[in-house]
């Protein structure tokens, strides 16, 4: 195998190697009028630009990571005030000590309702903290295994699996790209005819204005 700086790849559009491998000699004799570019120079811009892409994506993740953790901070917060306001100096312990000097039902059933009343801003919070939380912490328990440790997925843990899976995916990539690759050459293909096509019409057309 020819090590990278000896091989080359035309980027010409009409050239039948266009982004194929030609070796570095046979591309300067035979490709001197086309737009060559060392393949070294190529696999380095895209390893670069891939290594890139992997590391924002896991910045990406760690960036939600800490917006969660921002989040889960602000509720514990909101728990704590919440938790100091209608327990420890809530107006709610007033009407506790006021149920003691009730007199009959219809005091108790206002006293009841003044306490309702009192906390149904707090309480359809927490219903809705509830409905939107319940679900979350439910996907997060599916993260993780009973000794906290991530469970999912579990084939990228392990390197055997991994490799397995990776290999996979690169089939299925390689797939993919065949089947572009045939569709780009039917597509040219096409262009090419229809070209044709359109200049045996001039030519037709042609003859057909110059005719006597």
């Amino acid at each position: 195998m020819l090590p990278l700086k000896d091989v080359a790849i035309c980027t010409t559009a009409e050239c039948a190697m266009m982004r194929k491998k030609i070796c570095l000699s046979c591309a300067i004799r035979h490709h001197r009028k086309h737009d060559i570019v060392l393949l070294e120079t190529v696999t380095t811009e895209i390893r670069g630009k891939c290594k890139e892409q992997l590391e924002n994506l896991q910045q990406d993740l760690v960036a939600q990571i800490d917006k969660i953790c921002a989040l889960v901070d602000y509720a514990d917060l909101a728990r704590k005030k919440m938790r100091e306001q209608l327990v420890r100096r809530s107006r709610m312990t007033d009407l506790i000590n006021r149920s003691k000097e009730l007199l009959n039902e219809k005091e108790s059933a206002e006293l009841l309702a003044i306490g309702q009343d009192l906390l149904k801003p707090f309480s359809d919070a927490l219903s809705r903290w509830n409905a939107a939380l319940n679900p979350v912490t439910e996907e997060m328990k599916e993260l993780f295994d009973d000794d906290g440790e991530i469970s999912v997925p579990l084939e990228i843990m392990d390197d055997t699996k991994f490799n397995k899976w990776l290999a996979a995916n690169r089939r299925n990539m390689d797939e993919r790209k065949r089947i572009m690759e045939e569709n780009s050459i039917a597509e040219t293909k096409t262009k090419k005819l229809i070209a044709e096509t359109e200049k045996m019409i001039a030519e037709i057309n042609a003859l057909r204005h110059s005719s006597p």
